[in-house]
């Protein structure tokens, strides 16, 4: 009769949540450097090929697409 009553467990006391937030700024962080990356080779590429066109921006723009869509792709896989 007396069943020890579960106490409710406040989102950031939770080990789930924790992880959730670690691996979401885990991949933010690799997304970013991945897209950096990839733009830069990309940049260099192009420069190479065509020295008059200037995408300079295009690093900064894969490292904030990088960042993000890695990280919504993480955030769907945790809250699916």
């Amino acid at each position: 009769m007396n069943e020890p009553t579960r106490r409710y467990r406040h989102p950031r006391d939770s080990n789930y949540t924790k992880a959730s937030w670690w691996a979401g700024h885990g991949a933010e962080l690799v997304g970013a450097v991945a897209g950096f990356l990839v733009g830069l080779v990309l940049f260099l590429v192009v420069e190479a090929a065509a020295p008059a066109t200037d995408l300079s921006w295009l690093p900064w723009l894969l490292l904030v697409a990088g960042a993000l869509g890695l990280r919504a792709v993480v955030r769907r896989q945790f809250h699916d």
